[in-house]
């Protein structure tokens, strides 16, 4: 009797994870961002101008110029492909589409307040 051990064409590929990392590395520009400030209620989303974007970087590293309370540069990991790890904070990404990120935030301010940040993303040319 022969036994032998083998691996399915889907587990000698690229793990759906490394597949997300590798759609998420680069440069990204800001389509819109936002902030909630739950004190006083004020909403505020703006457009993305041409100097705002993220790059995320084969080096685990991310450069922002956004709303988003992260540093810049700051390292980054990725979860799964709805959360992220920048900087030590989460950040969730609530987009299913391919090429857009949608990148949201959320702090306690008191234990009854919280500021709220988001920022859609589509990937630089």
């Amino acid at each position: 009797m022969c036994l032998f051990a083998a691996c399915s064409k889907e587990e000698e590929g690229i793990s759906g994870i490394d597949k997300f990392y590798e759609t998420v590395t680069g440069k990204w520009q800001v389509v819109y961002q936002g902030q909630f400030n739950s004190t006083d209620s004020t909403r505020d989303t703006i457009a993305g101008t041409p100097a705002d974007f993220m790059e995320f970087r084969k080096t685990d590293t991310v450069y922002s110029q956004t709303v988003l309370p992260v540093p810049s540069p700051a390292l980054y990991s990725i979860l799964n492909v709805r959360r992220f790890l920048v900087n030590g904070d989460t950040i969730y990404n609530r987009s299913e589409t391919d090429g857009i990120l949608q990148l949201y935030t959320r702090a306690p301010l008191t234990d009854t307040s919280y500021t709220e940040w988001w920022v859609e993303l589509k990937k630089a040319p």
